[in-house]
């Protein structure tokens, strides 16, 4: 291989590693990590108790804004360790955002009126399928960074979307430097056009 075939080559295969990398979702059935919580009665602001969007803050920062939302409308069950259950019946789909800060690791518990499975994404990985028993607690541990985390749960493992969330609770955040930057979807898309524009000169050089 020629020197100048090498390091289109070479470029590529860094700039594929960085995104893997920095797309890694890790997600495991069980608490870890400390973390500070989730609260809703000690906050200094006003937060929205009721809605498809309510906020809450962290309970060793009460300026920093916490939003949860859905597709379905959200409440508070209780004050403290915030409950986040559906207004009128169970939800399938939650979105966690820490206002201006990066999520390093979130811990939470579904409360699941059923069996069924979750997955989760934070807009770049979705992970595979988890069990959730209606019979016990479903502590999960996802590894970012991540700016925005999502859940969706499901009936059976062929994504059969289904309201099965009674409540989520028991969340807890490790939040990373709110400086670092974290790759947007259409960083990909550019990297992507990247190569495909060195794979086209590759093959115009070979051609000549």
């Amino acid at each position: 291989m020629t020197k100048r075939f090498a390091r289109p080559l070479a470029l590529a295969a860094v700039l594929l590693s960085i995104g893997s990398a920095a797309n890694a979702l890790s997600v495991i059935a069980s608490p870890s990590g400390t973390g500070t919580n989730l609260v809703n009665n000690a906050c200094n602001f006003g937060t929205t108790d009721t809605g498809n969007s309510v906020t809450g803050c962290l309970n060793n920062d009460q300026n920093q804004v916490v939003t949860l939302s859905s597709d379905e409308s959200l409440t508070y069950e209780a004050g403290g360790q915030a409950f986040i259950a559906g207004t009128d019946s169970p939800y399938s789909r939650l979105s966690i955002a820490v206002e201006g800060q990066v999520i390093d690791l979130l811990v939470l518990n579904i409360n699941a009126s059923e069996d069924g499975f979750v997955s989760f994404s934070d807009g770049l990985d979705t992970s595979s399928l988890f069990s959730l028993d209606a019979n016990g607690q479903n502590f999960f541990t996802i590894t970012g960074p991540f700016q925005t985390l999502s859940y969706t749960t499901f009936s059976d493992q062929i994504g059969t979307e289904s309201d099965i969330v009674a409540d989520t609770r028991q969340v807890r955040f490790e939040l990373g430097d709110a400086t670092a930057p974290i790759p947007e979807p259409g960083t990909y898309a550019l990297m992507l056009a990247g190569l495909g524009a060195m794979g086209f000169m590759v093959r115009r050089r070979k051609k000549q």
